[in-house]
């Protein structure tokens, strides 16, 4: 019975030092952090697709007929070759 008690008083006494430990002074927290910001461009291939898209709407509104996947694609194309400089 002695060593059961001794024992459960080894386990409380570990216990309660590792829940009380605390981390050493001299470590380095910093105050304020650095923060990165990215920002992406797009550039002129996604100023197309906004402008390529708007028309082809806009067309369609005109016509009243239904928006086609080859009228945006032709606009697109148009678009690109007038102010990309990919097609050179």
């Amino acid at each position: 019975m002695k060593k059961v008690i001794l024992s459960l008083v080894f386990v409380l006494a570990t216990g309660v030092s590792f829940i009380n430990a605390k981390s050493a002074d001299n470590e380095f927290i910093p105050a304020a952090e650095k923060v990165m910001e990215i920002v992406e461009e797009f550039g002129c291939a996604r100023d197309c697709v906004d402008s390529s898209f708007e028309l082809t709407i806009e067309e369609a509104e005109a016509e009243g007929g239904l928006v086609y996947m080859e009228d945006y694609l032709a606009n697109y194309e148009l678009c690109l070759a007038a102010n990309c400089q990919i097609f050179s």
